[in-house]
Order: C-alpha cells, then sequence, then structure tokens
C-alpha cells in the first residue's frame, strides 16, 4: 500500500471520531440544559399577551410544572379549566401552549362575529337614514294599529338618532 492510499482512509478516520465527539457533545449539552431549565413560569401582561419564561416577571406569574412527553405522568392531571385561565398543573408545556392556541383562536372568532355583527347594524342604520331622508312623510303604527304620521320635529328626532346609530356602528 502507498502512501497516497493509506491518507484518505486516515483523513476518513479522523473525521468520523469528530462526528461522533460533536454528537456526544451536543447530547450532554442537551441533557445539561434540560436539567437546568426545571422551572417555567407563565404570565400576562397588561396588554393580554401570554408569557413564559425561567424568570417570574410579574406578581402574577404562575409556576408550571412541566415534564417530558417520555417521563410517565406522577398522576393523572386535571384538565379542568378554572374560572379566569386554564388549568397548567402537571401538563407539558406543549399541552400549556395548545391550549393558549385554542383560547387565542376562540377570542379572533368572537372579534370576528362583533365586527360581522357591526358591520350588518351600520349598512341597517345606513339604510334607514336614506328611507327617511328620501321619504315625503314619516310614519309610525298607534296601540289600534292605525298609522299615525309623525310632525316635523318627530321626523328630525327620527334622523338625528338614525344618524347616532350611524355613529356608533359604522365609527
Amino acid at each position: 500500500m502507498s502512501v497516497s492510499e493509506a491518507r484518505p482512509r486516515q483523513i476518513a478516520s479522523i473525521s468520523a471520531r469528530m462526528c461522533r465527539a460533536a454528537f456526544v457533545l451536543t447530547l450532554w449539552l442537551g441533557i445539561a440544559t434540560g436539567a437546568l431549565a426545571d422551572k417555567v413560569y407563565k404570565w400576562v401582561d397588561q396588554d393580554g399577551n401570554v408569557h413564559f419564561g425561567d424568570q417570574p416577571s410579574s406578581d402574577t406569574a404562575q409556576e408550571l410544572e412541566i415534564r417530558s412527553k417520555a417521563s410517565p405522568p406522577a398522576a393523572a392531571p386535571s384538565r379542568v379549566p378554572g374560572p379566569s385561565a386554564p388549568n397548567t398543573n402537571g401538563l407539558s408545556i406543549s399541552d400549556v401552549m395548545e391550549e393558549e392556541r385554542l383560547r387565542r383562536k376562540k377570542a379572533r372568532a368572537r372579534e370576528k362575529q362583533v365586527r360581522e355583527e357591526r358591520m350588518r347594524n351600520c349598512l341597517l342604520a345606513r339604510d334607514r337614514l336614506r328611507s327617511y331622508e328620501e321619504s315625503n312623510l314619516l310614519y309610525d303604527i298607534d296601540s289600534s294599529g292605525k298609522r299615525r304620521i309623525l310632525s316635523d320635529a318627530e321626523r328630525n328626532a327620527a334622523e338625528r338618532e338614525a344618524r347616532a346609530e350611524i355613529e356608533h356602528f359604522c365609527g
């Protein structure tokens, strides 16, 4: 065997040893980091944003019990949410984050529903004012079921009320 044939095998051997050493070092750092991060806190800031961290940032921060998916649970976790926030005792961080994602999704759906309802009310109020302005006479139905023509003052009051509804719903 010549010197030039032995050199590639030696380089491959050094490269394989370095890869193994890098893998072992990475594995060791991952385990060490997991052991150091034993406490996780959850808190909500004044804007309603939920934060997670290893240091409590406010008096309202909750310490979460984190367990890995691989370890068996110590006891069956209680999944019943409290009145103001989801129960996070004994849940994994992924479970807590999933609950938070679902809570935000529901909040966005509620906000969308409110926006759509405001838009409908805005369109109705604009349509009502337009019909008031285009009509020669406005009337009301009295208790006996007969039409009663509104006076000019009553008509002006009805138009002001319709404009106020537009301002309220249309912004």
